[in-house]
């Protein structure tokens, strides 16, 4: 992110449109910057496209996306499955090169130590070659996943923008109107109402406003059935 403040500052064009790819790759916060969440690339990565939705639609992707799955066409779950598969095959390859390069560091160490404890094994300074060896391919795969991960991004994004509105909320939104006895909630933004579908589904809870206080129905139907009895003149904070 600083290279890319110092190559506006410079007016380099093309450096400029190379880097605004890889910000691409990081999350946006409420005032559109570009920022970083997790220590790593991959995490960073992760987080910009799985925070999308929500930032969007008002779609939060870990309950939505169960639940749009179920809507895609067969031919475009296979689709996505192959490319997820990929990727995360990628990332367990890089774990098991890891793992083999830190386990040949370990009985290098061993050997040398006890040698008769493991005479069959390579001696050590095979062991250290392997070693360096797989950490050597495991980050240029690692770099490689990043890519893999990037394509299978701009697709978990491209499902929510062209096939969302497969997720019926129609009948929560009018359940929530019923016991709220706001019926202009029917037509409030898109946004708006997925996020309250989502508060009701996912935590049994709604809020009258996005600053008030949140309730469960029955809290709710008492404090507006108290209402309508007059002991109270508007909902408690």
């Amino acid at each position: 992110m600083d290279n890319y403040k110092k190559a506006s500052e410079r007016g380099d064009r093309n450096e400029i449109l190379e880097l605004s790819v890889e910000l691409r790759k990081f999350p946006i916060n409420e005032d559109g910057d570009y920022y970083v969440v997790y220590p790593t690339r991959l995490g960073n990565l992760l987080a910009s496209y799985e925070e999308y939705s929500d930032r969007i639609y008002g779609m939060d992707s870990a309950f939505y996306w169960p639940r749009l799955w179920l809507t895609l066409d067969k031919h475009i779950q296979e689709d996505v499955d192959s490319q997820q598969a990929l990727t995360d095959s990628t990332l367990y390859s890089v774990a098991a090169i890891f793992t083999c390069g830190s386990l040949c560091i370990f009985y290098s160490v061993l050997e040398l130590l006890v040698p008769s404890w493991i005479p069959y094994l390579p001696n050590t300074n095979a062991l250290i070659t392997l070693s360096v060896s797989c950490y050597l391919s495991g980050y240029f795969l690692y770099r490689i996943s990043l890519h893999l991960f990037a394509q299978f991004g701009e697709i978990f994004k491209a499902v929510f923008d062209v096939h969302r509105k497969r997720v019926e909320i129609q009948d929560v939104i009018r359940d929530i109107a019923n016991i709220t006895g706001d019926q202009n909630l029917l037509n409030s933004e898109e946004k708006f109402l997925y996020k309250v579908a989502w508060r009701y589904l996912h935590n049994y809870r709604i809020k009258l406003d996005e600053s008030g206080k949140s309730y469960t129905p029955e809290q709710l139907q008492e404090i507006i059935q108290t209402q309508k009895q007059g002991s109270s003149g508007s909902l408690p904070q």
